[in-house]
């Protein structure tokens, strides 16, 4: 299935879909993101904010594919389960965790315009992107190109 030309709701508006990805890729939502990785694991809802989507094929242009998500989209109440922040950027479908090994560095992903970054401390390598400057919740201050930052103990 492919979500190419149609008009999704999400966040209260009406939002086309992004970039069709080759007619190879059915099942994904963009040319480099699979509509699975942006399944919660709780409710297996698939959602993912346009301008995260967006990025992410960036990403997956300058750095090869596959992606490698640990998490996209969390609902409520698995995102409770598991301790995820109260206000986490991945209940909103504006986040996703990834693979340590994928060696994306703080300097790409604040070039690709991500705006928020949380690195493993004492590291470059970036495990977690958003894009809450753009989303419904941007409690940060956090703006493309001048990103919130954090870091993860290693």
């Amino acid at each position: 299935m492919t979500l190419a030309g149609l008009r999704w709701w999400i966040f209260g508006v009406m939002d086309e879909a992004p970039a069709a990805p080759p007619p190879d890729r059915s099942g994904y939502l963009s040319r480099h993101v699979p509509a699975d990785a942006m399944r919660s694991k709780g409710n297996g809802e698939v959602k993912a904010h346009p301008a995260l989507l967006a990025r992410l094929d960036a990403l997956g242009d300058r750095l090869g594919e596959p992606i490698p998500i640990i998490s996209g989209y969390r609902d409520p109440a698995h995102n409770a389960a598991i301790g995820g922040a109260k206000f986490s950027q991945h209940v909103l479908a504006c986040a996703v965790d990834l693979d340590y090994d994928y060696g994306l560095t703080i300097d790409v992903a604040r070039d690709l315009g991500f705006s928020g970054i949380g690195s493993v401390e004492g590291t470059d390598r970036v495990v977690h992107v958003d894009v809450r400057a753009e989303g419904p919740s941007n409690g940060t201050g956090a703006a493309v190109g001048a990103p919130t930052y954090w870091t993860y103990p290693a």
